[in-house]
């Protein structure tokens, strides 16, 4: 109960406790935030057709950014997250990245998901086959029942 009585004074699980109120708040901001970039992406999308990229790397380190908030508020680390560390940098590296709206698929990566698809099924087929030839055709159970029956009894079933 001492260590408890301890926790409990400690000036440094207080000071925590009050970073982690000054996260909570900001991280409703946060969402504030993220909420307002996603309508603006829309409307750049409606209007041009594709994001915008500033945004979108800004999306990116913003999430980043409440990642690192989530860490520190369920005790996954000790680093305090922006502003008592550097502002997270977008992983997207250029324009290239960029989506843009209503495109299909590239072609050659539908044409390898659809190989493995028939691979898998390929795969799959020769066991259901097997499977089903093991399994003992109509009539066929009834005549083993019977041999068991007669077996332990040493007469017929029915006689």
């Amino acid at each position: 109960m001492s260590e408890v009585s301890e926790n409990v004074k400690s000036e440094k699980q207080w000071l925590r406790g009050l970073y982690m109120l000054l996260f909570i708040i900001i991280s409703e901001m946060a969402k504030v935030v993220v909420v307002t970039v996603a309508i603006i992406q829309f409307l750049f999308a409606i209007l041009t057709g594709k994001g915008n990229s500033n945004l979108t790397q800004f999306g990116n380190s913003m999430a980043q950014f409440v990642q690192q908030v989530v860490d520190f508020l369920t005790y996954n680390t000790e680093d305090k997250p922006f502003p008592f560390a550097q502002w997270p940098e977008a992983m997207i590296a250029d324009e290239e990245s960029e989506i843009e709206f209503g495109s299909s698929v590239d072609a050659s990566a539908a044409e390898t998901a659809e190989e493995t698809v028939e691979k898998v099924a390929e795969d799959v087929e020769p066991d259901d086959a097997a499977d089903e030839e093991e399994e003992p055709k109509a009539g066929e159970d009834e005549a083993v029942d019977d041999q068991a029956a007669e077996d332990d009894s040493g007469n017929k079933p029915g006689s």
